[in-house]
């Protein structure tokens, strides 16, 4: 049980910070900052548009890791809940 109530707390976290306001907040000013850098750059700098579109997919990723885990979180909640319900305690 110690494992799914970890995931169920580490679920539990990351929903925190996805709820956050900073955290949404950041993230929309980067994605934003990324994407006018990118505008403004001079189509010759291949670099610098290769590491702003990196940096739009990192961030991206991040998200989608913060999501997962929410997700993971709610199957290990719902394990618990289905256990507790076939082995009730006397």
């Amino acid at each position: 049980m110690y494992d799914l109530e970890e995931e169920v707390a580490k679920g539990n976290k990351a929903a925190e910070v996805l709820r956050n306001d900073a955290f949404q907040d950041a993230f929309v000013a980067l994605e934003e900052y990324y994407t006018e850098e990118w505008k403004r750059s001079p189509p010759t700098d291949a670099q610098q548009r290769e590491r702003l579109y990196i940096a739009c997919g990192v961030l991206e990723h991040i998200k989608m890791h913060l999501e997962s885990l929410v997700m993971t979180g709610k199957m290990a909640g719902e394990q618990i809940e289905t256990g507790s319900k076939q082995n009730p305690v006397h």
